[in-house]
């Protein structure tokens, strides 16, 4: 029994013997077994190991131990050798293994960061074209604008400057008038100053204007007055004219065509009543042409009997179906006691003074100071509605002119 407890006292021994504990410490493995229990073998390779011993017979035969076949065994300081060299080349290999991953991640680094510049410098030329895009639109808008703006104002001062000369005043007419009295007063036919915003006339080589006081639309007549004075006047006859009395007309016919000078008719008072016997009107056998309108009808005493206002429209007697003819020397003027009513109505003071009987050149010399050329003045727009109306078409010149 004694003997059978030693053996496996032996044996415990043995076993525990051949065990290994190890601690890692740069990467190494470190045998903490004693010495004794392991030989150091150099193999073909050149490597060098610890080879523990083991039992070649049996647990209780001998314990001899040795190098494998293909190794050779070497000291501890030759191992301890080999180990450190083994060890730096480790070293070595890891610290070359970390330089080239740090250079393999710099260069990484340095492509990403290329990339990344790449990509920003990308980003940014985007950015740069975008923005030099919107600025581009943003001019091309502005000069479109500006454009829009331009053909606006120039329609706007088109329309401004068109606008302008259809309110610009204009002669689009003209008639005869003639003064009454020293205080500046006119008298003229309302078919010639009823058409006008005012009236001009040229006297002694100056243009003056006349304001439109009164219009007596049934009886054709309008009263002006500015700031002119003439140092003539007319008188006028308030029993009016007589039956076949000889009697002269004062105008300015045909002013587009004849001199600018006042011209003068003679004839006789046909009847002292107009169409349907209207007694405001008397009929002569004076030439009146258009132009003639509103002009001072004188007997041979120097006196108004009449203001020179229509004659029968030859071209449409002419061309009536029923009885066509052409009447002549059959004229009309307002009658003198029409006239007086109306300037008295309208507190114009008048004058009848009478002279003893004139020739035809003295009485020329009469009539012809107070009498005037009268230009009316309007605009564009009232001229071409006018020009529709056969009413005015003795008034109405072909074309509209400045007012020299």
């Amino acid at each position: 029994m004694k003997n059978f407890l030693i053996i496996l006292l032996s044996i415990a021994t043995l076993f525990l013997s051949n065990q290994v504990i190890s601690e890692e410490g740069d990467g190494l493995t470190i045998d903490a077994t004693p010495q004794k229990d392991f030989r150091y073998c150099s193999f073909n390779t050149g490597e060098v190991i610890r080879i523990y011993g083991k039992l070649k017979k049996s647990i209780l035969g001998s314990k001899k131990r040795q190098c494998p076949d293909n190794s050779t065994q070497v000291t501890k300081l030759e191992y301890d050798n080999y180990k450190k060299a083994e060890l730096e080349k480790i070293r070595k290999e890891a610290k070359e293994r970390a330089k080239q991953i740090k250079i393999k991640e710099e260069k990484r680094l340095a492509e990403v960061k290329k990339k990344e510049e790449k990509e920003r410098k990308a980003k940014e030329a985007e950015e740069k074209r975008i923005a030099e895009a919107k600025k581009k639109a943003k001019e091309e808008a502005k000069a479109s604008e500006g454009e829009e703006k331009r053909i606006a104002e120039a329609k706007k001062k088109e329309e401004e400057a068109k606008k302008a000369q259809e309110e610009e005043l204009y002669v689009i007419g003209s008639g005869t008038g003639f003064f009454v009295n020293k205080e500046g007063y006119i008298v003229t036919n309302e078919h010639v100053a009823g058409i006008c915003q005012s009236l001009a006339s040229n006297i002694n080589g100056k243009t003056y204007i006349f304001n439109i006081l009164a219009l007596d639309n049934r009886n054709d007549l309008a009263l002006l007055r500015g700031e002119y004075r003439n140092k003539t006047f007319l008188n006028i006859n308030p029993s009016g004219a007589e039956f076949g009395q000889d009697i002269m007309a004062f105008g300015f016919p045909l002013a587009e065509n004849l001199s600018s000078s006042v011209k003068l008719t003679r004839g006789i008072v046909s009847s002292l009543s107009g169409p349907n016997n209207d007694i405001s009107l008397i009929q002569i056998d004076a030439a009146i042409q258009p132009g003639n309108s509103g002009g001072p009808v004188l007997n041979y005493n120097g006196q108004v009997v009449g203001v020179a206002s229509s004659g029968l429209n030859k071209v449409k007697m002419l061309l009536d179906e029923e009885s066509p003819y052409i009447p002549e020397n059959v004229n009309f003027a307002v009658a003198a006691t029409t006239l007086t009513g109306f300037l008295k109505s309208n507190s114009v003071n008048i004058f009848n003074e009478t002279f003893e009987q004139k020739s035809s050149q003295e009485l020329a010399k009469i009539g012809m100071p107070p009498t005037i050329q009268l230009h009316c003045l309007n605009t564009v727009t009232a001229y071409n509605q006018l020009r529709e109306s056969e009413k005015y078409s003795d008034v109405l010149l072909k074309k509209v002119v400045n007012l020299k």
